[in-house]
């Protein structure tokens, strides 16, 4: 039986659906699935079988709360040593978190609170320093000769990390799920247009081109990073 857990918890909680009996339960993105009426539904099967490319609790939990063993398949230096994976560096942010900003059900922090709060500290010109500024600063001592793309917290904070790299000569583009179909594609061929020069048939892979990434949006917790690296 294949199920939904959010359906299930809630069918089960209403008394529309009855426990599925079972001998194994098995589950994908674990780490999303850990409070406690999922933990509470799982615990009543004889063994769990949980898979993540994260396996990290969310709120600092230790997943041997519930887990008893864990296992892994294969290493990130095994992944890059096969090719798999590229070799890489990674540089952590400043040190600049959000205050009084509620957490969600995953121990992170509130989408719409954070976008909130971050386009409050762009009218603000200490705020706007570190959340703009610093990502131009540490990009140019890291990065400046690699072709890069920039994740940010909101389209208005996209928007001042574009104006703060176009104010230092850099040519920067900003999209957005608003942009219109044919200034995406002048972007996308913007962006590969080396490639495209050599190989016009080319497959073109944005992640494959970036050389760097920047994730210039907070997230509460380090094993964000550790999934989108």
């Amino acid at each position: 039986q294949v199920v939904s857990i959010d359906t299930y918890q809630a069918r089960l909680e209403s008394g529309r659906m009855e426990f599925l009996d079972a001998d194994v339960c098995i589950k994908d993105e674990m780490h999303m699935m850990f409070t406690e009426k999922k933990l509470a539904i799982f615990d009543k099967y004889p063994l769990v079988l949980s898979f993540s490319a994260t396996p990290v609790a969310p709120k600092k939990r230790s997943l041997g709360d519930f887990y008893q063993e864990i296992v892994y398949s294969i290493s990130m230096k095994e992944l890059v040593k096969l090719g798999f994976l590229v070799p890489f560096e990674y540089y952590a942010p400043a040190d600049f978190h959000p205050d009084n900003i509620p957490l969600n059900a995953d121990g992170d922090y509130q989408e719409t609170a954070l976008i909130d709060w971050v386009d409050s500290k762009l009218k603000d010109g200490e705020g706007r320093r570190v959340l703009v500024g610093d990502i131009y600063d540490n990009w140019s001592k890291l990065a400046s000769d690699r072709k890069t793309v920039i994740f940010c917290g909101s389209q208005a904070h996209a928007r001042y990390v574009r104006d703060e790299f176009i104010s230092h000569g850099i040519v920067t583009e900003y999209m957005d799920c608003n942009t219109e179909t044919e200034e995406r594609k002048r972007i996308f061929f913007f962006f590969f247009s080396e490639t495209l020069k050599q190989n016009p048939n080319a497959k073109l892979d944005h992640y494959k081109e970036a050389e760097c990434y920047i994730q210039g949006f907070t997230e509460d917790y380090k094993k964000e990073v550790d999934g989108l690296v």
